[in-house]
């Protein structure tokens, strides 16, 4: 039997099932794109990292 193509079921629970999509304007995007690359993280992580962030700042 072919092993199965693609990565692996997560468990349940683990997988993340919300998506925001954002559109940015060029100056935007910059500022953006150098926030991340001084962070050194993946656009994923900083993107999750950042709006948790501010989500639990802003729910006080």
């Amino acid at each position: 039997m072919k092993p199965k193509i693609g990565r692996p079921k997560l468990p349940k629970g683990k997988a993340k099932g919300f998506q925001i999509g954002v559109r940015f304007n060029d100056g935007e995007a910059k500022k953006i794109k150098n926030a991340i690359s001084k962070s050194g993280l993946k656009n994923a992580d900083w993107a999750r990292n950042t709006l948790l962030s501010e989500a639990d700042r802003s729910n006080v």
